[in-house]
């Protein structure tokens, strides 16, 4: 029963940091019964320790996330069973990198690969290249970085593991986009196409060179928002399109601002979500890139324009008042 009850700790926490709630999420990984080293299977806590570095280093707490990142390493190493990092060796190696100490990042993931040798196990394989891409994220070269999620986009397609798949294209096109027109050259292929052909996703055929790149690169990220949001993955969904409303051309629209009235304005409706699954302004201001003070102008528009009772109510409260 104890590996029962970690393993429900574990979903419902990789549940509700999906979805947002990162409170609820932390409780979910650290509460009693949740997986540790010391008390479970390590593959069970291999994947909660990544879990919470990811959490931490969206919460911009990179050392935090270091620091849990080389003790969930190390317990790995003790056993020597390389493929139970599947779910810890992409989100440790970031994090090390992140705090600065590339030297030991460069160590964790050429030690991983040389762990998995001669080894079946299509995720942790999938997941080596997936930590050379942040890797090679972290130390500017996006070029390669976007290469190489790519090629963690397609072995995760194939598993099929769809919000591996999703993270991986997203991290290929944030590549592609900030590394210019280098690369954003073949931002489509295996990790924009999840249908018949890269064309048919992207909607550019036609186009070609640098600007196919970059289109391409913004079809894929349109395709995560639509997985994300099919997935119930209100924080990816919600970054994502951070993401993809700072590269996609500009729509032309009437000089001025929309008029919403009492309805919901795109923006206000991102925070409201995130709001209402228990983010803190601060948390919200670095997930849409606004200021905490922005956001919580939008909480506050929110909450008169919906009538909710809290932040926790916008959900609710939105819901009931029927479609914008």
């Amino acid at each position: 029963m104890p590996v029962v009850a970690a393993d429900a700790h574990l979903v419902r926490g990789l549940l509700a940091f999906a979805q947002g709630d990162w409170t609820e999420a932390v409780h979910w990984l650290t509460a009693l019964g949740a997986p540790a080293p010391e008390c479970t299977r390590m593959p069970l806590a291999a994947a909660t320790a990544g879990a919470l570095i990811r959490l931490a280093l969206v919460r911009g707490a990179p050392s935090a996330a270091a620091d849990q990142a080389g003790a969930a390493w190390t317990a790995v190493s003790d056993k020597g069973i390389w493929a139970w990092a599947a779910e810890l060796a992409p989100w440790a190696v970031e994090a090390v990198a992140r705090a600065g100490d590339m030297a030991a990042a460069r160590r964790m993931a050429a030690e991983f690969v040389q762990g998995l040798e001669g080894q079946d196990a299509p995720s942790a394989r999938a997941a080596v290249v997936w930590s050379r891409a942040a890797l090679e994220e972290c130390e500017g070269r996006h070029r390669e970085a976007a290469g190489s999620y790519r090629k963690a986009a397609a072995a995760y397609r194939e598993l099929p593991r769809p919000y591996a798949w999703a993270l991986t294209t997203e991290g290929a096109a944030r590549c592609s986009l900030t590394g210019g027109p280098e690369a954003s050259g073949a931002a489509g292929g295996a990790a924009g196409d999840r249908s018949a052909g890269a064309a048919g996703v992207s909607g550019v055929s036609g186009v070609s060179g640098a600007d196919g790149g970059r289109a391409q690169a913004v079809a894929s990220l349109r395709r995560c928002v639509e997985e994300y949001t099919e997935l119930g993955a209100v924080y990816d969904a919600a970054r994502a399109r951070t993401l993809l409303r700072s590269h996609q051309p500009p729509q032309a629209r009437r000089p001025g601002r929309p008029a919403f009235d009492d309805r919901l304005s795109p923006r206000e409706r991102e925070v409201a979500e995130l709001a209402a699954r228990g983010l803190m302004n601060r948390e919200i201001a670095v997930v849409l890139h606004l200021s905490p003070r922005t956001v919580e102008q939008h909480v506050a528009r929110a909450i008169r324009k919906t009538g909710a009772l809290s932040r926790r109510d916008l959900l609710r409260a939105e819901k009931n008042a029927g479609p914008p």
